[in-house]
């Protein structure tokens, strides 16, 4: 049985850090947790040089273990 966390109330995500060259590895995990004021978004990165830096979310990002 395949468990896609599709609704639940949180879920830990990778972050691979993205260069001109493509994916460079994992640099952390980003928590989404549904809270009674809205969603929350918790970035637990390292690594980062100094500087302002983005990222973006897919709807539908994790296409792996059948989900």
């Amino acid at each position: 049985m395949v468990s896609c966390p599709l609704h639940a109330a949180e879920v830990t995500v990778p972050i691979n850090a993205i260069s001109s060259s493509g994916v460079d590895g994992i640099i952390g995990t980003i928590v989404f947790r549904d809270t009674l004021n809205g969603l929350r978004i918790q970035p637990n990165l390292s690594g980062l040089t100094e500087g302002q830096h983005g990222f973006h979310v897919h709807k539908f990002g994790d296409n792996t273990n059948g989900c």
